[in-house]
């Protein structure tokens, strides 16, 4: 193994799956492994056993096999009514502790993207730059952990309030197909939309200026970013500002499960909003039935035995509420939290490449997180010293190993565990 996390004690008992839902087909790069595996595990299996004692599972494991991670659940080891007491905490002040989630979770974001990565040209005048950039890298850990603890709190709860309106559902009408289920549940304003509804409002608002057909005119994002912050037109520097205003946080999404360094996100490649809004400004809007939700619960309330309607409305309020947070807290964790914590961790890279440690930034994912550290007490070692870094030579040495192991492994499929 070329990246030493923690194993599990028994990896040959249990059932254990290969998790690609959330991680694909490809091998994990080292560093990311870090940030994602070990962290899940950690946080699951808090809120699993030692939190809320879920009657399902007492926690997550983990095994990495050829770069692929499988997974294991272990049976539940409950302690005396601290399920039921904690569930009920969390469901009779669902709102009031999702709000305070929420603010938290933003608070960690903003504190991860404002951690300083710089060093000075010349003579520090400020003073102990060097310090700052290893307590940046050591608080950049920390904040990405934190993020998966509040990743965690609500989620398994959230689950189980949907499995039983989704059982309800199905118990009353077998043949109710999923997608009525989840169209019941969705709500318009939920964060995770907004993305799509802010090019929805740009489009609007480009049609409204009367700039539609130039915006579309643009190739790229680039190219209109660079014409329109020239221009001379009132109404293209609005758009401009419109435009460059909802970049944080709507733009911080990635275009797959938001866990990996190098999928591609919204905020690094402008092209990939842009386009959907020039599809906007050709199309239009797809217009849904806003009301289609109420509609199908008043239609299947209406179904039921008159003595169940009074608890189907209660389920539905509660799923309700829950489908949110499930919706949302991807978009807040997943999406934004780690597109802030990947970009950060490309400063690193930055610097170290800068500081010669590293050939190219883009190396720093073959290290582990340890090594990084080792990596920057070298690189700023040298810097201060006026000399340059002592150990490059091998760890550039262990990243072309590594390039080359993951190279292969990349082409191979894991053997079974």
């Amino acid at each position: 193994m070329m990246y030493p996390l923690r194993q599990s004690r028994k990896p040959e008992e249990g059932f254990w799956y290969r998790d690609v839902v959330h991680f694909g087909d490809a091998p994990l790069y080292p560093l990311d492994s870090y940030f994602t595996v070990s962290m899940m595990d950690l946080a699951q299996s808090y809120y699993y056993g030692r939190y809320f004692s879920m009657p399902t599972s007492s926690g997550r494991d983990t095994a990495l096999v050829e770069g692929r991670p499988f997974r294991t659940s272990y049976p539940p080891r409950p302690f005396a009514d601290i399920f039921e007491r904690r569930a009920r905490e969390y469901l009779e002040n669902w709102d009031a502790k999702y709000a305070e989630w929420k603010k938290e979770v933003v608070a960690i974001i903003e504190e991860m993207s404002r951690l300083p990565v710089d060093l000075p040209e010349g003579v520090d005048l400020n003073g102990a730059a060097p310090y700052r950039v290893i307590e940046s890298w050591l608080k950049l850990y920390l904040l990405w952990l934190r993020l998966w603890f509040k990743h965690y709190e609500f989620l398994m709860l959230g689950y189980l309030i949907y499995q039983l309106f989704y059982k309800f559902i199905k118990t009353f009408f077998p043949d109710a197909p999923d997608h009525h289920i989840s169209e019941m549940l969705a709500q318009r304003d939920i964060d995770t939309f907004r993305p799509t509804k802010e090019l929805e409002r740009l489009a609007e608002l480009a049609r409204e200026l009367g700039i539609a057909e130039r915006l579309a005119a643009f190739s790229n994002a680039a190219e209109m970013e660079r014409s329109f912050a020239e221009s001379g037109d009132p109404k293209e520097r609005k758009w401009l500002e419109e435009w460059n205003a909802v970049k944080y946080p709507w733009f911080y999404i990635s275009t797959g499960t938001g866990f990996l360094h190098w999928e591609e996100r919204w905020i690094d490649n402008l092209d990939i909003p842009f386009t959907y809004l020039k599809k906007l400004l050709k199309e239009g809007p797809s217009r849904k039935d806003e009301e289609r939700g109420e509609v199908l619960a008043r239609g299947y309330a209406d179904l039921l035995p008159e003595s169940y309607r009074g608890v189907f409305y209660k389920y539905l309020e509660a799923a309700r509420r829950a489908y949110r947070y499930i919706e949302e807290h991807s978009f807040y964790v997943e999406h934004l939290g780690f597109t802030v914590g990947y970009r950060k961790i490309r400063e690193f890279g930055f610097l170290l490449a800068k500081l010669g440690v590293l050939e190219r930034e883009d190396d720093i994912w073959y290290l582990t997180w340890g090594e990084v550290l080792e990596a920057l007490l070298d690189g700023l070692t040298g810097w201060c010293n006026l000399t340059g870094p002592a150990a490059h030579k091998v760890l550039r040495m262990r990243i072309a190993e590594r390039k080359a192991l993951l190279e292969k492994m990349a082409s191979s499929q894991p053997r079974r565990i």
